[in-house]
């Protein structure tokens, strides 16, 4: 399953919607544990798909829904996961 597949199943309405559905994707389907924004952005680029201008401000504002959370660092730079209720909403998305 590629992140571009999971685009065409969720209904994505907006750069946070993009950036927390690839956050799920690096999480469920690669099995990363924790991302970083360069990850993210990375799996976006990949699906030929328009970045977000400040993927940093849009996954702040995904941890201020409470979707996602700091996690550390990683690799030296600020690192991420998502919450259990993102995890919960990306999969009803996913099913809706």
């Amino acid at each position: 399953l590629t992140l571009a597949q999971l685009l065409k199943k969720a209904p994505v309405k907006s750069d946070v919607d993009l950036v927390l559905l690839a956050g799920y994707f690096l999480k469920t389907v690669r099995g990363t544990q924790s991302f970083t924004a360069a990850e993210i952005k990375n799996a976006i680029k990949a699906t030929k798909t328009p970045l977000p201008n400040n993927i940093g401000d849009v996954i702040g504002k995904n941890i201020k829904k409470g979707l996602m959370m700091h996690a550390g660092d990683k690799d030296g730079n600020l690192a991420f996961v998502l919450t259990t209720d993102g995890i919960e909403f990306v999969a009803e998305q996913l099913r809706a």
